[in-house]
């Protein structure tokens, strides 16, 4: 599954060999060891025991350099889609671990920024209680101190599993295009996409308009699904999102202090993160499924995704390309492409 439908190359895993894919990759469903790392104390940054869960890969490649930390256990666990984001057997929480390997565009480390920003953030987005919307609680956050740092090498973050009731299942944006072009029929296609175009849009629309853009694409967006129809959304990853301070203080509220490139008062900016990963690339993905599938014109179900506030000028996409090729490929550079809600 790709996550990136746009991305050239998407599911490069650069630095890892073949077996190590075949160990580590969700695609081939292993159960891998997370590593619990004892850290002296006084080389730990974080809300938690001087204890780090480390990615089997990044034990063998990375932790010989560092002589002062010491192995002390093992927890099985499953990979998501991101590779080194892993679930814990029997757990109630996530794991994101720092790996030095360039998957899709980025080396998948830890930033110091994003250990800091979690708890702050997932306190401001429940204060903003989004319609609709699950976002999975970052609750702890951890780093090894090098050189009076936090180590982006070295770090991991938890979140919580998304809250389920009975009968119900969360399923990646990704996953269900997948679902649907690998075969799986639905006895009403179009009503299924427009009540899963409400249950996107709604909270994402809502919290754009008091200051805060998700990400929200294929691979960090789960929809809930009850008896086969989508319910509700929930999030989790809050790397990308940007976060406007004055439009929030407009709201009424007050913003958190954070690390990093989250905050901007550009509302361009705002609105080019949320739609290109929600509408460009994860509705777009799922457009492109259901048109495949069943033969449904792409004009229709762009039609049942239409909101005022998307119906003007072009939608941004990500140059990925251009990024890719780039010294920095965590830049954002943007194109546009023809709106077809356009009107």
């Amino acid at each position: 599954m790709d996550g990136h439908p746009l991305h050239p190359c998407c599911r490069t895993r650069l630095g890892m060999s073949t077996l190590d894919v075949l160990r580590y990759a969700p695609e081939h469903r292993p159960v891998v060891r997370l590593h619990v790392v004892r850290v002296p104390p006084a080389r730990w940054y974080g809300d938690g025991p001087p204890l780090l869960l480390v990615h089997p890969w990044q034990r063998d490649h990375v932790l010989d350099s560092y002589p002062f930390l010491t192995p002390v256990g093992r927890v099985p666990a499953r990979p998501l889609m991101s590779l080194r984001t892993m679930a814990p057997a029997g757990g109630l929480h996530h794991v994101k671990t720092a790996v030095d390997v360039r998957m899709t565009s980025a080396v998948r480390t830890v930033s110091p920024a994003a250990v800091r920003n979690g708890p702050a953030v997932t306190a401001l987005l429940a204060a903003l209680a989004a319609p609709g919307l699950e976002v999975l609680a970052e609750d702890r956050a951890g780093a090894v101190l090098v050189d009076g740092e936090p180590s982006r090498s070295l770090a991991y973050l938890r979140r919580r599993v998304p809250r389920l009731d009975a009968g119900e299942v969360a399923v990646p944006l990704a996953a269900l295009a997948a679902a649907v072009r690998a075969g799986h029929r639905l006895p009403d296609p179009v009503g299924f996409f427009t009540a899963l175009a409400g249950v996107l849009l709604t909270p994402l629309l809502y919290l754009l308009r008091r200051g805060v853009a998700l990400e929200a694409h294929g691979q960090n967006t789960l929809v809930v699904l009850r008896d086969g129809r989508p319910t509700r959304l929930v999030y989790r990853d809050f790397g990308g999102v940007r976060i406007s301070p004055a439009a929030l203080r407009r709201h009424g509220v007050e913003p958190p202090p954070l690390h990093g490139d989250l905050a901007t008062d550009d509302p361009d900016a705002l609105r080019a993160k949320l739609l290109a990963a929600a509408v460009s690339g994860a509705l777009a993905e799922q457009v492109a499924a259901f048109s495949h599938a069943y033969g449904i014109m792409p004009a229709l179900l762009w039609t049942r995704a239409a909101r005022p506030e998307l119906r003007d000028g072009p939608l941004p996409v990500k140059a990925t390309t251009a990024m890719r090729l780039a010294t920095d490929p965590l830049d954002d550079v943007w194109a546009s492409i023809p709106n077809p809600m356009a009107g």
